[in-house]
């Protein structure tokens, strides 16, 4: 079998990570090693999220009631946003732990302060806590919606 006439740009080092190849055996099988996830071209460009209060529903947040190892967590993904976070596909791309939820039962209550398009996103800070978000693209921001310490009932009141 031909090899490829692409020579590596880099040699790469002999330093092996814990349960991987070493990074030679690594190139030698036509892999390379990144430090970080690529962002696309106009990614690039953009800047990281703003995280804004603005669309903040203080009648259903519980933020005061948050406990030090839930704080923590929801400082951790406050920092990963503001660091990372150039694009709504960012969120899946860097395994961000937050996902849409419906608009209906108790969470209707939290759609309340959205724009009409808004989508709601929560995200667990631990089994019964939720941060709960709205990330808009087109305005680069992260808004923080509520941050709840108990979990809502979910299984009443569906439209």
């Amino acid at each position: 079998m031909p090899k490829s006439s692409q020579a590596p740009q880099s040699p790469p080092s002999d330093e092996v990570f814990e349960g991987l190849a070493s990074a030679k055996d690594m190139a030698d099988l036509g892999l390379e090693l990144i430090s970080h996830l690529p962002l696309a071209p106009d990614e690039a460009e953009r800047d990281p999220y703003l995280i804004s209060f603005k669309l903040y529903n203080h009648n259903m947040c519980g933020i005061y009631e948050l406990k030090n190892p839930r704080a923590k967590k929801a400082l951790d993904l406050f920092k990963q946003v503001l660091t990372q976070v150039r694009s709504n596909t960012d969120l899946n791309r860097l395994r961000f732990p937050g996902r849409p939820v419906p608009e209906g039962g108790h969470y209707k209550k939290l759609y309340s302060t959205l724009p009409t398009e808004g989508e709601l996103w929560e995200c667990d800070l631990s089994r019964t806590s939720r941060l709960f978000f709205y990330p808009n693209q087109a305005a680069s921001m992260f808004y923080v919606i509520a941050i709840r310490e108990t979990h809502l009932e979910t299984k009443k009141n569906w439209r």
